[in-house]
Formats: structure tokens, C-alpha cells, sequence
């Protein structure tokens, strides 16, 4: 997709050296990508799917771009690769071997394109993804204080890529509720804060694998609980009827002491 880094280097070696040096990620984006990672993890565990991030991208269709092309994070569906492979990955060339992600996740930020504020250049990376054969595309922005100015004063945007147009990007319209529906996760996506999650189409929050551990562990923690309280009240009722029988032996010693007399 984009230039090798050698080439890079080599044509345009101060625009690449400033390209990296903004590559740096800020708290909120760390805690959106690492979060949202783990979620896609745990749900889209199947064979050869392969969710990941910090990619490089590349395509001969924008190879004449001046910067790198990395996604953030992205999701990989019917690819072949190795576990040797996938623990250096750090770029994919996308050909009719090597599809293109279908999905795509970006952390807003300035840094991550050129003049990130110029509507001109932000529409250009919209196009861009459709071009590389992407499906879906989203951005989201996690900070406090909003980064991304859009007419639609929204922290999440999204749009979709018909492969017969791929260079005309469909914006997906948010619902009643704010939420963007992603028809390659077939999930609902809800801006959190810093977070961005996941539903799926009962409204049930897919979880990530931290917060399914935190949950299974209050179910057990309530249940010796409530097994405690069960064998306490057990042990009360029969030391309650202990104490009852000793009373009533008593009152019939009492009764069979008058007998006698």
C-alpha cells in the first residue's frame, strides 16, 4: 500500500522521520486500543481470523503516497499465517493472496495523519481504506476533550465500502441510541468514554477477557457466599433444635417427677 520504509528513507526522509516520531500514542488511545483488542479477542477466536494492530499497510493502488499507511488495529478474516508469521507481523501486502482487513480501527488523534484537522486530507483517508479493499472502516476519538471537530459532533464515525464503489465510502448512520452497527462483527459499537464497545444484537456486552475473569469471579465469591450463609443457617436451625430438645427433656423429666410424687 504505502512505500517500504527503505524507500521512504530514501525519498522523502524528513517527512518519514516526522511520521515517526508522531507515532507515539497518547493514554487515552492506549486504553481505547488495548481495551477494544481484548473484546475482539475473546469473541472472534476461530480459525484464521486474526485481530491486531500497528500495522503497516500496504497497496500498489496508493503506493505514491509520501506516508505510511498503520492501522491502529485491525481484524483479518480467511488469511493463512503461521504462529512464527504473526508474532513479528508488523506489515501486510495486501494482493489477491494477502486480502485486505475487512475492518479497520483508528484512535483519533493529529498525529496519525498528515494535517489531520484539513477536511480535504481527512476525507482523502476515508478514501483511502476503500481503495485498499477494506469493508469497514471507524474512528474514534477517547479524549476528554474532543480532538476531531465534525459537523456531526460525534466521537464515533464510521463508514462502509461497497466493493462495485469502493471509492464513494457510505457514512453508517447511528441509530435512536448514538450506536454504529458493523456488519463484519455483526455487533453493535457504543461509545464509552475511553472505551469503545461491543454488543451484540441482544444487547449483550461482549466482554473482555479480564472483565469475563472479574465477573466469574464475583458469580463464585456470591455463590461460597450464599453456600456459607446456607450452612450458617443450617447450623443455627440445628443448634436451635438441640436447644429445643434439651428444654423439652427437661419439661418432661419435670412432668415425670410430678408423676411420680
Amino acid at each position: 500500500m504505502a512505500l517500504r520504509k527503505n524507500e521512504l528513507l530514501e525519498l522523502y526522509p524528513e517527512e518519514y522521520l516526522v511520521e515517526e516520531d508522531n507515532d507515539a500514542k497518547s493514554y487515552a488511545q492506549f486504553q481505547l486500543i488495548h481495551n477494544l483488542c481484548n473484546a475482539l479477542e475473546r469473541y472472534y477466536r476461530v480459525p484464521n481470523w486474526l485481530v491486531t494492530g500497528n500495522v503497516e499497510l500496504h497497496h500498489p493502488a496508493i503506493s505514491d503516497l509520501p506516508y505510511k499507511i498503520t492501522a491502529d488495529l485491525v481484524v483479518f478474516k480467511d488469511i493463512e499465517i503461521s504462529a512464527e508469521e504473526r508474532a513479528v507481523l508488523d506489515g501486510w501486502d495486501i494482493d489477491k493472496k494477502h486480502p485486505a482487513p475487512p475492518i479497520v480501527f483508528e484512535s483519533c488523534c493529529p498525529s496519525n495523519w498528515p494535517h489531520e484537522n484539513d477536511i480535504e486530507d481527512e476525507q482523502r483517508k476515508i478514501e483511502i481504506y476503500g481503495q485498499i479493499g477494506v469493508r469497514e472502516y471507524f474512528s474514534y476519538d477517547p479524549h476528554p476533550t474532543a480532538i476531531r471537530r465534525n459537523k456531526a459532533e460525534r466521537r464515533l464515525l464510521g463508514w462502509r465500502y461497497d466493493p462495485n464503489n469502493p471509492a464513494v465510502p457510505q457514512p453508517i448512520l447511528p441509530d435512536e441510541q448514538g450506536r454504529l452497527w458493523s456488519e463484519v462483527l455483526e455487533s453493535w459499537l457504543v461509545a464509552d468514554g475511553s472505551y469503545l464497545r461491543l454488543y451484540d444484537q441482544e444487547d449483550h456486552l461482549r466482554l473482555t477477557g479480564s472483565e469475563a475473569e472479574g465477573i466469574a469471579r464475583e458469580m463464585e465469591q456470591i455463590e461460597r457466599m450464599a453456600l456459607e450463609s446456607a450452612l450458617e443457617e443450617e447450623q443455627a436451625a440445628r443448634e436451635a433444635a438441640e436447644r429445643r430438645l434439651v428444654e423439652l427433656e427437661l419439661l418432661l423429666r419435670k412432668l415425670q417427677g410430678k408423676e411420680d410424687s
